[in-house]
């Protein structure tokens, strides 16, 4: 299932990913190369929206625990 990273800031698709690991390690890639700040209006969900979003804190602890 693909997995949508977003900017929720400016509505704009940021990656689509074929796996949740993959969005989360795309965000962990992030946060390593230019801060959390970078990520902070960030939400990763399903392309097909069976569940909500991954955003906020629980989106970056989320990443940290995927190696990047």
């Amino acid at each position: 299932m693909a997995y949508i990273v977003m900017d929720l800031e400016d509505a704009n698709v940021v990656d689509e990913c074929a796996t949740e690991r993959e969005a989360l390690e795309f965000v962990h890639a992030t946060i390593d190369k230019y801060g959390e700040r970078a990520v902070a209006h960030w939400a990763i969900g399903p392309a097909d929206r069976s569940r909500p979003p991954i955003r906020g804190d629980e989106l970056i602890d989320r990443a940290r625990a995927v190696p990047a």
